[in-house]
C-alpha cells in the first residue's frame, strides 16, 4: 500500500503525481503552477474520435493532499466548483484526494453532475482510485518516482484483480503480472 505521507505537506508533489498519472494515460495536461489558483491546480484535456468526429473534455482539477493531517476533503476546502470551470471553459471537474472526501463533498458533486443546468460532468479520485491508476505496468514508474519507501516494499505483495485467475505481484519493488492457466 502506498504512503501518500511520503509526498511533501505542501501539495505541490501531490499535484505533479496527478499530472503525471493523467500524461501516462494520453491527456494534455496544464498544471496551473505554485501560489493562488482560484480552484485550477491542473487542466487536462481528455481527446478521442467517435464516428462523428472527435470530442473534447476540458477536465478542471482540484487537488486536495490532506493526507498528512489524515482527514477527509469538505466542502469549504473546494472553491465554487461550477463558477471555476465556467471560467476555465471545462465541462468535467475531478477531485483529487490523498485521503478521501467528505459525504458532504460526495452530495455536492453529484448534485453537480445530475443537474442539466450545469453540463458538468464530474468524478473523485480518492487515495484508493490513485493507487489503482498506479498499480499497472505501465504506472508503476512514476509510483516508484513519488513514493520511494512504500513502493519497495521488502515483503511480497500478490493482488487480486477482477479477473479471478490473473493478480498483479510486487517484491522488492519489482512489478509482474501472474496468470493462472486452466486446461
Amino acid at each position: 500500500m502506498l504512503d501518500f505521507k511520503e509526498l511533501p505537506v505542501t501539495g505541490d508533489a501531490f499535484e505533479q503525481l496527478i499530472r503525471e498519472i493523467l500524461l501516462s494515460k494520453g491527456y494534455e495536461v496544464y498544471w496551473s503552477g505554485k501560489g493562488p489558483d482560484g480552484g485550477k491546480d491542473l487542466l487536462a484535456i481528455e481527446s478521442y474520435k467517435s464516428i462523428l468526429g472527435e470530442i473534447k473534455k476540458i477536465w478542471l482539477i482540484q487537488c486536495k493532499h490532506n493526507a498528512h493531517a489524515g482527514t477527509a476533503v469538505n466542502s469549504r476546502d473546494l472553491y465554487n466548483i461550477v463558477d471555476s470551470c465556467g471560467h476555465h471553459h471545462a465541462n468535467a471537474f475531478l477531485l483529487a484526494c490523498s485521503t478521501y472526501p467528505s459525504s458532504k463533498v460526495v452530495e455536492r458533486l453529484e448534485g453537480i453532475k445530475s443537474n442539466p443546468k450545469n453540463d458538468i460532468d464530474t468524478t473523485i479520485w480518492d487515495a484508493i482510485t490513485i493507487e489503482r491508476h498506479l498499480s499497472t505496468s505501465r504506472s508503476w514508474s512514476i509510483a516508484q518516482r513519488f513514493f520511494p519507501i512504500s513502493s519497495t516494499g521488502k515483503s511480497l505483495n500478490i493482488t487480486a484483480t477482477e479477473d479471478p485467475n490473473y493478480w498483479i505481484v510486487n517484491y522488492e519493488g519489482y512489478y509482474f503480472h501472474l496468470c493462472n492457466r486452466i486446461g
